[in-house]
C-alpha cells in the first residue's frame, strides 16, 4: 500500500527509534533512527568516499543515522529533524 501523507514509509532493515539513553521510544515519540548492520561489508549506506566516518556511525552492529523520526501506529516513519 501506499503511505500516509508526509510519511516516509516502512524500512525494510530492522531498526529502532532511540532516545539518547538508547532505549526505544513510545510510538509517536521522536528519537534517532538506527538500524541494523549484520554484515557491515554488505552495507547498503555510507558516506561517500568516507569509510571513516561510516564506520564511526556503526557501534555494535547499528548503524547511527543522526536522523530524528517517529513512527505511527501501523509503523510508518515521519522525519522530523536532524540530531544536534
Amino acid at each position: 500500500g501506499n503511505a500516509p501523507k508526509g510519511s516516509i514509509g516502512k524500512p525494510t532493515n530492522p531498526y529502532r527509534l532511540i532516545d539518547d539513553d538508547g532505549s526505544d521510544v513510545p510510538v509517536g515519540e521522536s528519537g534517532e533512527l538506527i538500524f541494523k548492520v549484520d554484515d557491515i561489508r554488505q552495507r547498503k549506506v555510507e558516506y561517500y568516499k568516507n569509510e571513516k566516518a561510516s564506520n564511526a556511525r556503526i557501534k555494535d552492529g547499528w548503524f547511527y543515522t543522526g536522523d530524528m523520526l517517529h513512527a505511527d501506529e501501523e509503523g510508518n516513519l515521519y522525519f522530523d529533524d536532524r540530531k544536534t
